[in-house]
C-alpha cells in the first residue's frame, strides 16, 4: 500500500476508533464524515499562527459530506487524534457553534482542554488515544513545512531616488512610472532615477 493510502487508512481508523470515544461520552459524530490530508482554506502556512485543521460544513460539500483536513504540517501521531478529534467536534455540533459552549462540552468530555480555539489532548484523551495508537502503528506522514524556501515579497513598489546624490527616495508602482514617468526631486529638480 502506498503512503497515501496508508495515510488515508490511518485517518479513516482513527476516526472510527473516535465514533466509539465520542458515543462513549453521549455524542454522536455525523456518519457523513470525510478526512483528509490537506491544505486549509487560509493559515496553513503561516508562521506564527497557523491553521493545522479545519472542518468544512455539508452543505458546502457537492458530496453532502463534513470535510475534514488535518494539515500536511502535522506529523506527529498525537496530534494528528487530537487535532482530528477537535475537527469532529466542529462536525458534532455543527459549524455554526462555532468554539461556544456546545463545543466546550463535546470537546471537554472527550478529554481535549485550553483554549477551545486551540484545544490540546488532555490526560483522558490521551488515555484513549495512546492504545489506538499503538495499534494503528504511527500516522504515515512526513511534515510539509508550508513555505518553498524562498523569501517571501514585502512589497511591489519600486525605489526611486535623486539621481544627484541619491539622498531623496520614494517608492512607486510600476504602472505609476509607466503611466506617469519618473517625479522631480523637489531638492535638485532633476527626474529621480529608478533604482
Amino acid at each position: 500500500m502506498n503512503t497515501d493510502k496508508k495515510r488515508q487508512a490511518w485517518l479513516s481508523a482513527m476516526t472510527q476508533k473516535l465514533r466509539s470515544h465520542f458515543k462513549s461520552v453521549g455524542y454522536e459524530i455525523p456518519a457523513n464524515v470525510r478526512v483528509s490530508c490537506g491544505w486549509p482554506s487560509k493559515g496553513g502556512r503561516a508562521a506564527a499562527k497557523r491553521t493545522i485543521g479545519q472542518c468544512w460544513c455539508s452543505s458546502t460539500s457537492e458530496g453532502d459530506v463534513y470535510e475534514i483536513f488535518i494539515s500536511p504540517t502535522v506529523a506527529d501521531s498525537e496530534k494528528a487524534a487530537e487535532v482530528l478529534a477537535h475537527e469532529l467536534c466542529h462536525a458534532t455540533v455543527g459549524i455554526p457553534a462555532g468554539h461556544g459552549p456546545k463545543f466546550k462540552k463535546i470537546a471537554t468530555a472527550i478529554g481535549l482542554v485550553g483554549a477551545m480555539r486551540a484545544t490540546e489532548a488532555g490526560p483522558v484523551f490521551l488515555d484513549f488515544v495512546k492504545p489506538v495508537i499503538a495499534k494503528l502503528g504511527a500516522y504515515p506522514h512526513e511534515v510539509i513545512n508550508g513555505t518553498d524556501g524562498s523569501k517571501k515579497q514585502t512589497t511591489r513598489q519600486l525605489k526611486v531616488s535623486c539621481a544627484v546624490d541619491g539622498e531623496y527616495t520614494v517608492r512607486m508602482t510600476q504602472k505609476w512610472l509607466d503611466a506617469h514617468g519618473a517625479p522631480i526631486c523637489p531638492c535638485h529638480g532633476e527626474v529621480m532615477e529608478i533604482a
